[in-house]
């Protein structure tokens, strides 16, 4: 009996960890923003969260006009989104 369940303890365990590693989109956007939107919620919204509002997450949000592009150079925000930070 305890190794039926440990098995299910385990199991459940697993099934949860794979199912809480990417968030899945939940804003349909236009076709050509699609592999963006991809790319963000398999790269980007395990910290900043998967509205990018950063609310209860490691990273702060991304929709305050703070991290807007007209605040950084093209290199700028290119190097910060693939090194990240801290």
């Amino acid at each position: 009996m305890i190794r039926f369940q440990t098995y299910i303890f385990l199991v459940t365990g697993i099934l949860i960890a794979l199912t809480s590693c990417s968030p899945k989109p939940t804003i349909k956007v236009p076709a050509e923003f699609e592999s963006g939107q991809n790319n963000f919620h398999r790269v980007c919204a395990n910290c900043h969260g998967a509205d990018a509002l950063g609310k209860q997450t490691r990273a702060p949000g991304l929709i305050d006009p703070e991290y807007f592009s007209e605040n950084f150079s093209d290199e700028e925000m290119y190097k910060q989104i693939i090194e990240g930070s801290d």
